[in-house]
């Protein structure tokens, strides 16, 4: 499953460690160490290592149909994925940091080297980092797996007030940008979803909302969060291009015209993405097409459109 879905291919230490952990939440104790040649064994030719690469890839695009006509499909490939990932993170950070960053391997008492997984610096960590979002994304408008359902909720905390873990991830990320090692991960703009002891706000940003349906339908949410550039709810779910989400907050009494952040307005945002969508749906509920805004850098949803191109 790992090597159809990978968001990037896998190096040994990355796909070697990710086959020794449990999708269903149980992420310890580890299974047992697998190695090249054993795991190219197993696979009985199905998975070659790119000797120039130094990654894992299947051996023949024919794999990739033949495992998705007889075992999964890419989107059950990355719920597994997705799973690994919250999984991970949440064994990781499940007790609280007395020191820097960097020295979560302290707090582990690490009985062997398999241990490493759990230490920040490792590449499977990395990738679980910055990638978990990507895997969560896919699962939009499938159907819920319970398991992973839970584990993001686990991980998240509550909208309103964020798990140990999720704040330990988000310090973990902002510690990320000053390091070079960390330039070829996707850009993650922390300030979009700072502060981080609010989970709502990544949940509009990266639309979290299949998963959640039940915290967007019974959660108390408030309505008057906004994240450090300003923007409020409405505006970061109309910028992921989430109508879902854009239509549970107007049902819970969110202003469609109200003024915020670097957008402007929730439309303006929305069209400066090229979000159709949200746009004909918000301009349906009643955004004004031609407000003139006070706030933001466009003036107007049309500018903002304009300057798009």
């Amino acid at each position: 499953m790992w090597v159809m879905c990978a968001c990037e291919p896998l190096k040994s230490d990355e796909l070697l460690s990710a086959i020794r952990l449990d999708p269903k939440g149980d992420i310890t104790p580890l299974s047992e160490e697998v190695d090249e040649g054993l795991l190219l064994d197993l696979c009985n030719n199905l998975l070659v290592l790119d000797s120039q690469r130094n990654v894992w890839r299947f051996s023949h695009l024919s794999v990739t149909e033949y495992f998705e006509k007889n075992h999964w499909d890419l989107v059950q490939a990355h719920c597994y994925a997705a799973k690994i990932c919250l999984g991970l993170l949440i064994d990781t950070y499940k007790e609280p940091r007395t020191s820097s960053v960097d020295s979560l391997r302290d707090i582990h008492d690490l009985e062997s080297r398999a241990r490493d997984i759990f230490d920040p610096k490792h590449s499977l960590q990395k990738y679980s980092r910055y990638y978990w979002i990507t895997h969560i994304q896919t699962q939009e408008e499938q159907e819920v797996d319970p398991v992973l359902a839970d584990l993001l909720k686990a991980f998240l905390g509550s909208p309103g007030e964020s798990s140990l873990q999720y704040r330990q991830w988000y310090l973990q990320v902002k510690a990320d940008r000053d390091s070079p090692s960390t330039f070829d991960f996707p850009y993650i703009g922390i300030r979009e979803i700072s502060p981080e002891n609010s989970t709502v706000l990544v949940m509009c940003r990266f639309s979290f909302y299949t998963l959640l349906s039940d915290w967007w339908a019974n959660a108390e949410i408030s309505l008057s969060q906004t994240n450090s550039e300003g923007e409020n709810l409405l505006t970061l779910a109309a910028v992921a291009g989430c109508r879902p989400i854009c239509e549970e907050l107007i049902k819970r009494g969110m202003y469609v015209n109200l003024e915020s952040g670097i957008y402007g307005s929730a439309l303006a945002a929305a069209a400066r993405r090229g979000n159709t969508e949200t746009v004909e749906f918000l301009i349906e509920k009643g955004a004004d097409v031609n407000l003139q805004l006070q706030t933001g850098d466009y003036g107007s949803a049309l500018a903002a459109a304009a300057r798009r191109g």
